[in-house]
This record gives structure tokens, sequence and C-alpha cells, in this order.
């Protein structure tokens, strides 16, 4: 829980600062089987990431995510 705090505080933090990418979630559509729902985002400037968060709301009991997160400065993905 600590580092989830931290971490919305670095986010706040950027905001504030006029550095935080984090444009609307953008869904798309699949014909009422459900949608692909993408979080995109990152920060700018020194220590720059950026990552995206892709789920689903495909009809079924389990449900399944991808989080991708690239440094522009260590040129890596996680």
């Amino acid at each position: 829980m600590q580092i989830a705090i931290e971490t919305i505080e670095e986010a706040m933090a950027a905001r504030s600062a006029g550095v935080l990418v984090s444009p609307p979630r953008h869904n798309v559509s699949f014909g009422g089987k459900g949608d692909l729902v993408f979080t995109i985002g990152g920060t700018i400037g020194e220590h720059s990431i950026a990552g995206f968060r892709v789920s689903e709301t495909f009809k079924g009991l389990r449900h399944d995510q991808i989080v991708a997160v690239w440094s522009a400065e260590l040129q890596a993905v996680a």
C-alpha cells in the first residue's frame, strides 16, 4: 500500500509540474462481445517513461490485461 500511495503522490506532483501525459481511456468495442480498454500515459522531461495498459471486458469469469512500460533514457521495456 505504501508503494501505491507514493506512486500516486509522484503522479500528482508530475501533473502539477505539467509533465504528466494522461489522455482519456480509449475503448474499442467488439460488437456486443466486450471491449478492449486502453489506458496510455507517462511523463515527459527528465527520467521520462511511457506506457500503456490494455484490459478487456469480454464475457466470462476471467479477465486479463497487458501492461508495458518504456524508459526513454534506458531504451528499455518492461
